[in-house]
């Protein structure tokens, strides 16, 4: 992962990172031919358990978002996942396209609970990379007028800096990021990965 960078949430959201990190590993050993969307269900049940988030008095109002993709080399498919995290796709050539994740968290006790969540495969070629970003980008405030970046403020960026190599193309988004958001309080945790498939 290349973090853009971070601004800490405090010890509920380390907790949180501790819990959900083995629960998913756990997941994914027991059953490892899970796709994406299923696995994150899943993940959102096991989590609320373990909180006791659905007992009358629970006493909590927790919750985390979160992404998974399954990479086919063989195939040249991916399939990912989102909850409430977005994923752009920079094809080699053409234009770049964004998935978005579904606009729900997990492990929040008021949610209707899923038995699965929206996957999108999506066919990829040899060069083609993948951006994963967290909200706290595009719902960063700043520019002129103290607006959110937005995630056509991601995409043109990702748009004008496409043909640079993954580290320079971080580099741009972060310069782009940060002179948007000037001297605006940082809203969230900010983190960025990009990643070309093998094959």
């Amino acid at each position: 992962p290349d973090h853009l960078m971070g601004a800490d949430h405090g010890v509920p959201g380390a907790l949180m990172t501790m819990l959900v990190g083995p629960t998913l590993e756990r997941l994914l050993t027991t059953t490892p031919d899970l796709s994406p969307g299923k696995a994150l269900a899943l993940l959102d049940e096991a989590v609320r358990k373990l909180l006791h988030q659905d007992e009358d008095q629970s006493g909590t109002e927790d919750g985390f978002d979160a992404a998974l993709c399954h990479v086919d080399v063989p195939g040249r498919q991916l399939t990912f996942s989102g909850a409430h995290l977005s994923m752009i796709l920079v094809p080699k050539s053409g234009p770049s396209r964004c998935y978005p994740g579904e606009r729900v968290p997990l492990g929040y006790p008021s949610n209707a609970q899923r038995a699965f969540l929206a996957e999108h495969r999506i066919n990829y070629a040899p060069g083609d990379r993948f951006i994963l970003l967290t909200d706290g980008v595009p719902d960063q405030i700043g520019g002129p007028n103290g607006r959110a970046f937005g995630m056509a403020g991601v995409m043109a960026t990702v748009e004008a800096s496409r043909h640079q190599d993954a580290v320079a193309l971080k580099s741009s988004l972060k310069a782009k990021f940060d002179t948007w958001q000037g001297t605006e309080e940082r809203r969230d945790d900010i983190t960025l990965m990009i990643f070309e498939p093998a094959g």
